[in-house]
C-alpha cells in the first residue's frame, strides 16, 4: 500500500475502487470492502501514516514533555493509537493470506475495530488513568496485530492465538470505556 502511494488513511479514503484494485494483490471486492470500511468511520478525521511503529523509528517530538503538562495530549495519543491499530487491522486484511482467515478471527477482528474506533471517540471524556490504560493496550494490540502480518504463512493454530489475544484486549479495552457492557455488535436504539 505505501508503495503504491497510500501513506495515510485520508489517501485510502480519498483513492477510487478502481485505484485501490490496482494495487498488486487487491482485488476489486477488497478495495470496494476497503472503501465501505472507510466510509464507516468517515467521523475519524486524523491523519496517521500507514507505517508500524517499528518502521517509522522516529520518537515523536511530545515525547519530551510530560502528558500532564499538556492539556488533552493524553487523549490525542490515544486517538493516534487507536488510528494506528485500525490502521494494522486494515493492513492485515490486505495481506495475501486474510482470504484464508477464519470466520472467529474476523469476528474478533471486527470487534477490536468497534471498540476501538468507541475508544476514539471517548477519547477526551475518559479519565487519565482509563486513557493511559488503553494507549498500552492500544499499543500492544498493534504490535500483535502487525506481528501477525508479517507472518509469511499462518494456520488455524496461529490464528486461533491472535483471535485470543483480540478477545482479550477488547476485554481489557472494554474496561477503560465510558460505558464497557455496551454491545458493540449492533446499532439498535
Amino acid at each position: 500500500m505505501i508503495k503504491a502511494g497510500f501513506v495515510t488513511l485520508q489517501s485510502l479514503k480519498e483513492a477510487s475502487i478502481e485505484r485501490l484494485a490496482g494495487v498488486p494483490g487487491l482485488t476489486e471486492v477488497k478495495a470496494k470492502q476497503i472503501k465501505d470500511y472507510l466510509e464507516q468511520t468517515e467521523a475519524t478525521h486524523v491523519e496517521v501514516p500507514i507505517l508500524s511503529e517499528r518502521a517509522s523509528k522516529k520518537e515523536s517530538p511530545s515525547t519530551s514533555v510530560s502528558p500532564d503538562q499538556i492539556p488533552g495530549e493524553r487523549a490525542t495519543r490515544l486517538v493516534t493509537g487507536g488510528a494506528q491499530a485500525l490502521v494494522e487491522v486494515i493492513n492485515l486484511l490486505l495481506t495475501p493470506q486474510a482470504s484464508d482467515f477464519r470466520s472467529r478471527l474476523l469476528r474478533d477482528l471486527s470487534r477490536f475495530s468497534q471498540r476501538t474506533q468507541s475508544l476514539i471517540f471517548d477519547a477526551a471524556h475518559l479519565s487519565p488513568d482509563n486513557q493511559e490504560r488503553a494507549i498500552r493496550r492500544l499499543r500492544r494490540a498493534s504490535k500483535e496485530l502487525g506481528d501477525f502480518a508479517a507472518q509469511a504463512l499462518t494456520d488455524r493454530k496461529m490464528q486461533s492465538k491472535l483471535a485470543d489475544a483480540l478477545e482479550e484486549l477488547c476485554d481489557k479495552l472494554a474496561e477503560c470505556s465510558l460505558s464497557p457492557d455496551t454491545d458493540l455488535k449492533t446499532d439498535d436504539a
